[in-house]
């Protein structure tokens, strides 16, 4: 698994592949090389043949837990990754559990014979599962990763009348969305309060003095 870790992070830490490419070769080869040993168990007459397959096995698990669909939520939204990863593993747990009593019911007499229907089914889901990742995976960061964005008020005085500023100053207030860590840009179709008042002009010695907040 760390091998299969940094081989992905070599890919698309050198921009020489993107992100989604990395996962969709990892899965395809780990689920596809995972389907194949199955495929040998079930035709396999040999011990030592069908443990050859199990470590094979093994190392396909490895290959795709460590650079394919296990780190996959921290490339769809780092902020909801645990939240997609503990749905994800329920649905997988679910799953698993439901097949082991269908294997019950497949091998009640324990035959080659029911065990190669059992592998062979296996290898049949490992493939199904391999087309819908190939086709839907994807491993950039979605647009609802963020959350709702968040919605700031900006206060700012603008000047009203003619140069001389008699007429004082008014404040205006923007609604303003966007993160708190990036820029935002201010729309211009902003309507100014009702019930805002002139800020009071004290003359003294003839100059004028602006007093705000």
């Amino acid at each position: 698994m760390p091998l299969s870790g940094i081989l992905a992070d070599s890919r698309y830490g050198r921009q020489t592949r993107s992100t989604t490419v990395v996962r969709k070769a990892l899965n395809t080869v780990g689920f596809s090389g995972l389907a194949a040993c199955y495929i040998t168990l079930a035709v396999s007459t040999s011990l030592g043949m069908s443990l050859a397959s199990f470590c094979a096995a093994g190392a396909f698990v490895a290959l795709t837990m460590g650079g394919g669909f296990n780190v996959n939520p921290l490339d769809l939204s780092p902020s909801f990754a645990g939240l997609i990863k503990g749905i994800s593993t329920s649905c997988s747990h679910l799953a698993g559990s439901i097949w082991v009593v269908i294997v019950g019911v497949l091998k009640k007499h324990k035959t080659n014979h029911e065990w190669s229907l059992v592998f062979t089914v296996v290898t049949c889901l490992l493939v199904a599962a391999a087309i819908i990742y190939l086709v839907f995976g994807s491993g950039e960061e979605q647009p609802w990763s963020r959350g709702e964005p968040d919605k700031k008020t900006l206060t700012f005085a603008s000047p009203q009348g003619p140069p001389d500023m008699k007429n004082g100053f008014t404040r205006a207030t923007l609604t303003v969305q966007g993160h708190v860590e990036e820029d935002y840009t201010v729309h211009d179709d902003f309507t100014r309060s009702s019930d805002e008042e002139e800020l009071p002009l004290l003359e003294e010695d003839g100059t004028l003095e602006r007093f705000g907040r």
